[in-house]
């Protein structure tokens, strides 16, 4: 999953730019430079900051991929990453940020705002209703599916949230100290282990007895 779907991006765009002088005359084209958006955005706080780097004239894709690289560093990229993506051009999206837990952060911090918080608001104010209810219906998902292996996680960020407010969580790049978080790929290697030592243990086992010796 992107770090920010196409309909927010599309969104962002006509929020941020409508009326800029070469503002694109159709939605094909509208939808052409919220993709060069998503792509160039690792997350949606970057995306917003993006957009009001601009003034009056619409960008061109080449100065959006230029201000995101400007901006990443803000957001969680390092100078040596940012040196690396100058040299050898831009990594692929899954590869950012490289503080996991400051990425899990955002994650949920944007699934409780668009689900819960001020960024409901942003999604109702997108003018096609099909849009809207996809765009509503992306986050909704993406909360779901977070909770299915973060539901602590996702709670004590929603209390942190509660304390801090809305305007400084959405400030807030890295984690906050404290934050829990277990990696669901440990707790599935695990469930891997009890399930084989619970195999093995059965296969050890005489028939109406306890495990062989």
């Amino acid at each position: 999953m992107s770090a920010v779907s196409p309909d927010i991006c599309l969104a962002f765009i006509r929020k941020y730019l409508a009326g800029f002088r070469g503002y694109p005359r159709t939605e094909a084209g509208e939808k052409r430079f919220a993709e060069a958006l998503r792509s160039n955005s690792l997350s949606p706080d970057h995306a917003e900051d993006i957009l009001r780097s601009f003034d009056e004239e619409f960008p061109t894709v080449r100065q959006i991929h230029d201000v995101s690289a400007n901006l990443a560093e803000k957001h969680g990229v390092n100078n040596e990453r940012l040196d690396w993506q100058k040299k050898y051009g831009k990594p692929e999206p899954w590869e950012y940020p490289a503080d996991e837990l400051s990425m899990h952060w955002r994650a949920f911090r944007d699934d409780l705002y668009y689900n819960e918080g001020p960024g409901v608001g942003i999604l109702l104010e997108i003018h096609d209703r099909k849009d809207r209810r996809k765009a509503i219906d992306w986050w909704a998902d993406a909360l779901e599916k977070d909770l299915k292996t973060h539901a602590e996680s996702i709670g004590w960020v929603r209390a942190y949230i509660h304390s801090i407010g809305w305007q400084a969580a959405r400030e807030q790049e890295s984690a906050p100290e404290g934050m829990p978080y277990v990696n669901p790929r440990t707790l599935q290697r695990a469930g891997s282990l009890v399930a084989a030592g619970a195999a093995l243990a059965d296969s050890q086992r005489e028939p109406g007895g306890e495990p062989g010796r």
